[in-house]
């Protein structure tokens, strides 16, 4: 399968995540959106951060990253946040070191880290959110990463359907949840709401949802 834009016959992010076996496409088909938002960035100097590395998938370690690589090309500043050091570094010494992804350690829940991370960083034009999937995991990256989206940019939250599983902090109709506050955005983004329910909504321009995504355009 490829797309074409006007001169390239290029393959599709389906065709190179199936390669992979990332489950963006296998199992969420989230190959719809992608295609829709990321390909204006393809053989473009992009930077773009992803949280997690799949090190829980043992059979598609990397496999997201390996997919941004051959996606978005060689150009592409691709930087992954993964928690667990020792699975990253043995990925990275086999595969990582070869298609040129930049690791960085840490606890996507743990304000302190994230705020000097942050302080080291220059702005990423795409930040996607596939780490642990828990309410507050999901929550904190997006209140305390969204800044360092560059205008214009985008901030994208994966695997949703965590807001209505308990093992993740979810729950269906709780305001507590991911689902929930991206329900307040739809008041929050409107210019003549009198009260922002959710301070972060002021960085948010506009956002799509659909199964299990949310992509977030950024102030």
């Amino acid at each position: 399968m490829t797309e074409s834009n006007g001169r390239l016959n290029r393959t599709s992010f389906f065709s190179i995540g199936m390669k992979f076996k990332t489950d963006k496409v296998y199992l969420h088909h989230y190959e719809r959106f992608y295609e829709k938002y990321l390909s204006q960035y393809r053989d473009t100097s992009v930077r773009l951060l992803e949280i997690g590395l799949g090190c829980d998938m043992i059979q598609a370690i990397g496999a997201s990253a390996r997919t941004w690589r051959e996606y978005l090309g060689d150009q592409a500043e691709i930087h992954i946040l993964e928690i667990d050091m020792k699975c990253g570094e043995k990925w990275f010494s086999t595969i990582g070191k070869q298609i040129n992804v930049i690791l960085h350690y840490g606890d996507q829940e743990n304000v302190m880290f994230l705020e000097t991370f942050k302080s080291k960083m220059n702005k990423f034009d795409i930040i996607i959110d596939d780490g642990g999937h828990t309410m507050n995991q999901q929550r904190t990256s997006l209140i305390t990463l969204s800044p360092l989206v560059r205008t214009g940019g985008l901030y994208i939250i994966e695997d949703l359907e965590t807001s209505y599983r308990r093992f993740y902090g979810g729950q269906y109709l709780n305001s507590s949840t991911t689902i929930g506050m991206l329900k307040s955005f739809i008041d929050d983004v409107q210019s003549e709401v009198p009260v922002k329910t959710v301070p972060v909504s002021a960085r948010i321009f506009s956002f799509e949802i659909g199964d299990g995504i949310c992509i977030l355009t950024i102030k």
